[in-house]
């Protein structure tokens, strides 16, 4: 029953968090490449492991965030 509760607890926490990105307008546009749509979904915390590096002057996830 415990294991239940916490499946539910982040089902809920991850249907906020979609809810959340969906209202700032997150609109993946396929020329963008991977690097670029994805890197929203990670600093948001939806993504079960880091897909781009994140720590370090050399970060993916800060040069992706930041491309026009």
């Amino acid at each position: 029953m415990k294991e239940i509760r916490l499946q539910l607890q982040e089902i809920e926490t991850f249907a906020k968090k979609t809810d959340e990105f969906i209202a700032e307008c997150y609109d993946p546009k396929l020329d963008d490449g991977v690097g670029k749509n994805i890197a929203p979904l990670q600093a948001k915390g939806m993504l079960r492991a880091e897909v781009l590096k994140s720590a370090g002057k050399n970060s993916q996830l800060q040069k992706y965030l930041n491309a026009d």
